[in-house]
């Protein structure tokens, strides 16, 4: 509920810090694991997240503009989907 407090105030700049934070958390574990073990370590985030730790991660370790959020956006809107990645969305 506290990210999607700090989502409504701060809007999609969110998405990506949380989604960076995630990453910067689990760093260690994703650099040791092979591609099948990753999803396992994604898959069982959900449940182990110290969400205090991903908090303080999100906002101490990562600040985005608004323009460079809207520039972002607009490049990731305008692009061709990847096929590879639609594939991968299918399977999660």
């Amino acid at each position: 509920m506290r990210i999607w407090d700090i989502f409504i105030v701060e809007g999609f700049k969110t998405i990506f810090r949380f989604g960076l934070a995630i990453l910067k958390v689990l760093e260690k574990r994703i650099m040791q694991a092979d591609m099948g073990e990753m999803f396992i370590i994604f898959k069982d985030f959900r449940t182990e997240a110290n969400a205090d730790l991903l908090i303080k991660t999100a906002i101490n370790d990562f600040s985005f503009s608004k323009s460079l959020v809207a520039k972002y956006e607009k490049e990731f809107t305008s692009a061709k989907p990847n096929k590879e990645i639609a594939m991968l969305s299918k399977l999660l």
